[in-house]
């Protein structure tokens, strides 16, 4: 092994050991700023039960919330419309929710309409699916 090649091995192997020295402790602030951007932001994460493809409906920390799910992809929002306050119904030959007290509706397949809801952030987490909602004692529609 000439000169150049054994400084290329060697500097692989230091760049190796400083990653395995230094994950960890990057992880754990990482993981450190991730809580503090949710008690800031006044976010709450909850894990979800299991969800069937297309729509589905769960009762998550006393709010009732609509998904829609596409392969891995989820929509996650109210059921409550925005400007009346009624509880929006499934149609579900059309897959829209619709307001029975304004006529407003929205397409959870689309992602359109003139029904306005609460979206919710969700993500995959290794113990499943989590939602995003207002922590305790965070204003609802803060």
């Amino acid at each position: 092994m000439d000169r150049r090649s054994f400084l290329k091995e060697m500097i692989r192997d230091l760049a190796d050991v400083g990653k395995q020295i230094a994950g960890p402790y990057i992880e754990e602030k990482l993981d450190k700023i991730d809580r503090a951007t949710d008690l800031i932001t006044g976010v709450s994460w909850f894990t979800l039960g299991e969800l069937s493809q297309g729509y589905d409906e769960q009762l998550v920390n006393g709010i009732l919330i609509s998904f829609f799910t596409e392969k891995e992809h989820i929509l996650a929002c109210s059921k409550t419309c925005l400007d009346c306050h009624e509880l929006a119904h499934w149609i579900s030959y059309q897959e829209e929710l619709r307001c029975p007290e304004c006529g407003r509706s929205y397409s959870l397949r689309h992602q359109e309409g003139t029904l306005k809801l609460k979206h919710y952030t969700v993500k995959k987490d290794t113990g499943g699916w989590q939602i995003a909602l207002p922590a305790q004692g965070a204003a609802f529609h803060a």
